[in-house]
């Protein structure tokens, strides 16, 4: 199960690169990192590390949701301009709903379950977390605002 999950991690990158029209010695320059490397995570020969992860959702603008479980929009810009049509007219949504996480899938269970088990993978988690939300505290507290318990039905 674990080699199918990188493998389609190493897929969506390539995909990526490829959408953003750069050679692998392109990308991996503007990633930091070797190409020989980049090469093992795009054939999913190996998985790409914390830094990866926080260097193409930065740089690159991908959506982490696409990256770990392939749902779009690949890039965040996407998303951007689907949040501003939302916004237009939020949808009301219950308590329950606004802490989907998605569906109940095996990956997801699996995730669960790396991080519950896992002193590294939670530090890697926790660590994405914290800069995501230093970085993104104004769209968080909008986000809170259309969507938060208190705007419930």
């Amino acid at each position: 199960m674990k080699k199918e999950l990188v493998k389609a991690l190493g897929e969506r990158v390539r995909g990526i690169r490829l959408n953003l029209r750069l050679t692998q010695g392109e990308f991996a320059h503007k990633m930091k990192m070797s190409n020989t490397h980049l090469s093992d995570i795009e054939t999913g020969y190996s998985g790409p590390g914390f830094y990866f992860f926080y260097r193409i959702i930065k740089y690159h603008k991908v959506n982490p949701l696409y990256l770990l479980f392939g749902k779009q929009p690949v890039f965040l810009e996407e998303e951007g301009k689907k949040q501003e049509e939302e916004k237009q007219e939020p949808e009301k949504r219950t308590a329950l709903e606004s802490l989907d996480f998605g569906e109940n899938t095996p990956r997801i269970r699996e995730m669960l379950s790396y991080f519950q088990q896992s002193p590294m993978v939670k530090f890697a988690v926790l660590s994405f977390f914290t800069k995501y939300i230093v970085e993104n505290t104004t769209l968080i507290q909008e986000d809170i605002k259309l969507y938060g318990p208190k705007n419930e039905p």
